[in-house]
């Protein structure tokens, strides 16, 4: 059970951790003719057709590892647009300092403005001086990385054989400006495959790798961009493409492919196996599959990352990172693993099938009434005064069971509950108990919830007047004693009135706190009833109640062989429980 909420919760927050991380915006812009001639339609559709398959392909579920030279580029990216900024201010306040010469006549008030305004240009042009030493000391760091991850300067060291508590004590150390390297979803341009970024003037007249170009690309917020150009012969074209990173104007690779115009498919998936290593910045990594026993290789499937494959693959190959790799065969358990496969270039995923072991359980209802069980989902059995149990067939795994009554709750909707088997008292011809109340949920937390309301209203509406006439009496007291106040029956009765209103004040907190347990209790009705091993005691209480249902249905055999035959059946099935073997089962 710990296991599967820890489960739960990594599965959460993952989700959680997944969904608040930055995106890497993928685009690419429609590939160019090397030829200059007259085309047909279909070669026309080629340079579009081409860079839409492509990030579709690329755009599935994949995740980006900045580098650190990438964080270096949008940083010193984001430093040039604040100087730009603050040079357009200072070039502002200079302009208005010179003004002051002649709007301003009387010269103490001139000097005095002067003054002022010649503060406001220092700090611009210390904020500008700030920025420039950024951007010089995000430069020195990242070349300091450079050569510590080359080997050219060896690592500092903390360890010393002698402790110094003074060490470092008056030493301020410096903020590391390079952003630390992370994780980012890659999305596509206006999360569209069909939607193809058309570049501006900039483009024609500057080319891809201009700065001109990088300003409107980091505009448009956009990360990589796919270039390509397109050479037609006949039926045959050669396409060459190139992947360029912003802010930064970085090529990460170029490659050129030949294939057909009819089957550009394949083209496609070439260029894409390519572009993959280099957009998610991991060496694709080939992962091998061993699975015991030999024999059901054949019948076995894998799924990874919600793909389906319908035989086992003789080698995978994935991009290095977080991959749900699970195997599968029919009457076996299913082996699922999420691991990071990082650190080498092959894995080996050895996969030991258990053979689903099938036990036969009964699960008997200790409040008996007409319905139908289902355990999973599945059918398991109908309730009635004959009887009181339903049958099912478990592989092992924890099962979660609903009971459906005949009857109607009081808010005319249908009265149900849900249990829970754990997987430890799964034994074969196990007699369970489930002690289950049949009604609407939901109906019944929001009758509690207006009660729990209404406790806390009156709750609140008594509060004042014991604030009131608690004040008063404390006030008339004080007076009494100083002497300023002679009326005793006033106090004795100032004191009757707080006593009163001290006692409903009580009350209503009594029954706000009793009513907000029952909501509580309401509340974690909805949670399923544990299955539990049926004792003999449970059994017999069971058939006492399922027996006063015999009277409304129609041919019941008598009553007491009735419960003579189930209590034989219960009582043997209760031993056979008992003297299970625990190794039999899973």
């Amino acid at each position: 059970m710990n296991k599967k909420v820890f489960l739960c919760l990594f599965a959460i927050f993952t989700v959680f951790s997944n969904s608040f991380a930055e995106d890497w915006v993928l685009a690419a812009k429609k590939f160019e003719f090397a030829q200059k001639k007259k085309r047909d339609v279909s070669e026309e559709e080629l340079s579009s057709l081409i860079p839409q398959l492509l990030l579709e392909q690329i755009s599935e579920g994949l995740v980006r590892k900045t580098s650190s030279k990438e964080m270096m580029n949008r940083t010193l990216e984001s430093y040039l647009v604040e100087r730009q900024s603050l040079f357009l201010q200072l070039s502002k306040e200079y302009k208005k300092r010179d003004s002051l010469v002649l709007t301003t006549d009387n010269k103490k008030k001139l000097d005095k403005a002067i003054r002022n305004q010649q503060k406001v240009i220092k700090e611009i042009e210390e904020k500008i001086e700030d920025n420039l030493n950024r951007t010089e000391q995000i430069k020195s760091e990242y070349n300091e990385l450079m050569e510590k991850e080359n080997g050219k300067v060896k690592a500092e060291s903390d360890f010393s054989l002698f402790f110094n508590p003074f060490t470092n004590l008056f030493v301020t150390k410096k903020e590391n400006l390079l952003p630390e390297t992370a994780d980012e979803r890659i999305t596509l341009y206006k999360n569209d495959s069909s939607q193809l970024y058309v570049p501006g003037t900039s483009y024609l007249t500057n080319g891809l790798e201009s700065r001109s170009f990088e300003k409107e690309i980091v505009g448009a917020k956009i990360n990589g961009l796919i270039d390509g150009s397109l050479t037609v012969y006949g039926e045959y074209f050669s396409v060459t493409c190139s992947l360029y990173l912003y802010p930064g104007r970085e090529r990460l690779g170029t490659i050129t492919e030949v294939g057909k115009v009819r089957n550009c498919g394949n083209v496609v998936t070439n260029i894409a196996a390519y572009f993959c290593p280099k957009i998610t910045n991991r060496m694709p990594v080939e992962i091998y599959f061993e699975v015991q026993p030999a024999e059901i290789i054949d019948k076995t499937h894998v799924t990874v990352d919600g793909i389906f494959f319908e035989k086992i693959p003789p080698v995978l190959k994935l991009d290095a990172g977080n991959h749900t790799v699970k195997v599968e065969c029919q009457d076996y358990y299913t082996r699922m693993i999420t691991y990071e496969f990082t650190g080498a270039d092959k894995f080996l995923i050895q996969a030991d099938m258990k053979e689903q072991t099938k036990t036969n359980v009964s699960v008997a209802l200790v409040k008996p009434e007409e319905g139908k069980i289902y355990a999973d989902g599945k059918f398991a059995g109908e309730i009635f005064s004959d009887n009181f149990y339903g049958k099912f067939t478990s592989t092992g795994e924890p099962v979660i069971g609903h009971f459906m009554a005949d009857r109607k709750d009081k808010s005319g909707e249908s009265a149900s509950f849900f249990y829970y088997v754990p997987e430890n008292i799964l034994r074969n011809d196990a007699v369970l108990a489930v002690n289950g109340k049949a009604m609407d949920h939901a109906s019944y937390i929001d009758r509690r919830r207006i009660w729990t309301y209404r406790a806390y209203t009156l709750l609140l509406l008594s509060m004042p007047f014991t604030l009131y006439y608690t004040g008063q009496y404390n006030s008339a007291v004080y007076a009494f004693n100083s002497r300023s106040m002679k009326d005793l029956d006033e106090i004795y009765r100032l004191k009757d009135a707080r006593n009163v209103s001290l006692c409903v004040t009580a009350v209503c907190t009594g029954f706000f706190v009793i009513e907000l347990v029952r909501y509580l209790i309401a509340a974690n009705s909805v949670l399923p009833a544990n299955a539990h091993k049926a004792s003999n005691y449970e059994l017999r209480k069971a058939e006492k109640r399922a027996a006063k249902m015999a009277p409304v249905i129609e041919n019941v055999p008598d009553k007491d062989e009735n419960i003579e035959t189930v209590a034989e059946d219960a009582t043997s099935e209760e031993s056979t429980a008992e003297n299970a073997v625990p190794g039999d089962t899973k």
